[in-house]
């Protein structure tokens, strides 16, 4: 939803877009949980409900299953999928979804019109599921970043360089403001000269932030904590009656779509492996410690080899490896120039014009992997 989100603020001004739920808006009948719960319960929020409590098996073992059962049902799912795509009058397609790519392909090239598919994970093989040797000359693959690494999962499919362009990750439109991060401080009432550790977990549960804080109050050194809770309200009063060293200071951050703001005061960030936080991060130079003290979802693995490989921070496997290198990473301003540096050779700084310039040439009425800049002068509609 964030990166659709951020692809409709991007072409508001240039497209007619409108936002689809593939499984809810068109695939409803085929989710097999919704049918197996009578209607009470659909298979999003049941991924959603399973989160929390951090059973990383069972999502895997879903999304397995889930990718043999869609599997066997695509020819019906594609049929839907076209009848949706000519009742609209849609002139393109794009896609930030996973597991479905194939047939919304078979659907965009029976329909005749662009398809754009743009992976929200580092890891794209969920999203070119299924896809072999695709030659619609209207099908394009917009990757996140440019490396060998992330392209090589693309070649096993058959998807030639063409087909392929990095444009990066569509992050909401704060994240490309510039930001002074002394006046940032300063408002948010933190000490210009305190090391900010942000930590950051989503909805992946209260408990591991909790964890965090309790190993952080055996720092040595004088550190700003910003604990972003979001929705997780229940935490509050457990994170405030945490008792901290007085050299350790701290703030909770509920709900916000400040989270840009927030990561230019950092120094440091510790997440979980979630490629958006992940991506938002590399976009504001912020060195990384990904929590694996769980086994990862899937698709979310090839996220800590990439920190690993590209010297973007650390993973930890027990929560006892906090203190100690935070205590390294301070003491040692090296540690965190050469990530930042690092950081700085994979960012993008111009994705939404990026992304919109790629969408203008694939509206090209003759277009074949041109790489012209067209300028359209009337609203398209995309799907």
């Amino acid at each position: 939803m964030s990166a659709s989100n951020a692809l409709a603020s991007y072409l508001k001004d240039d497209f007619e877009t409108t936002q689809i739920c593939l499984i809810a808006d068109i695939l409803k009948s085929f989710d097999p949980i919704l049918f197996a719960t009578l209607g009470k319960c659909g298979g999003e929020a049941t991924y959603n409900a399973i989160i929390p409590y951090n059973q990383w098996w069972l999502l895997n073992l879903i999304y397995r299953l889930g990718c043999i059962y869609f599997r066997l049902l695509e020819p019906f799912m594609r049929k839907r999928i076209v009848h949706y795509l000519r009742e609209s009058n849609a002139d393109m397609v794009i896609s930030v979804i996973p597991i479905f790519n194939k047939i919304i392909l078979q659907a965009a090239q029976e329909v005749d019109i662009p398809f754009l598919l743009i992976p929200t994970d580092l890891d794209i093989r969920a999203y070119t599921y299924n896809i072999r040797f695709p030659h619609y000359k209207k099908f394009h693959l917009s990757l996140i970043f440019d490396t060998h690494s992330i392209k090589s999962n693309a070649y096993a499919t058959g998807i030639d360089d063409h087909y392929i362009t990095h444009n990066g990750f569509p992050l909401r439109a704060e994240f490309f403001e510039e930001k002074n991060p002394a006046a940032l401080r300063a408002a948010m009432g933190i000490d210009q000269k305190k090391p900010v550790i942000m930590i950051m977990m989503g909805s992946q549960g209260a408990n591991t932030l909790v964890t965090c804080v309790q190993h952080l109050q055996n720092l040595s050194i004088p550190a700003h904590l910003l604990v972003c809770i979001g929705k997780l309200q229940t935490i509050k009063a457990r994170l405030a009656n945490l008792q901290l060293p007085p050299w350790i200071s701290m703030d909770i951050i509920e709900e916000t779509n400040r989270i840009s703001d927030y990561m230019a005061v950092s120094d440091l960030l510790i997440s979980k492996a979630g490629t958006a936080s992940f991506c938002e991060a590399i976009h504001m130079h912020l060195p990384m410690i990904l929590d694996a003290t769980s086994s990862p979802l899937i698709w979310e693995r090839f996220n800590h080899r990439f920190t690993h490989n590209h010297g973007l921070g650390t993973v930890i496997k027990n929560y006892k490896e906090l203190s100690p290198y935070i205590t390294q990473f301070l003491e040692n301003p090296t540690i965190a120039r050469d990530m930042r540096h690092n950081i700085s050779l994979l960012k993008l700084k111009d994705t939404p014009d990026k992304i919109k310039a790629r969408i203008t040439r694939m509206l090209r009425p003759t277009y074949q992997y041109s790489n012209l800049m067209i300028v359209y002068s009337k609203k398209s509609r995309l799907q």
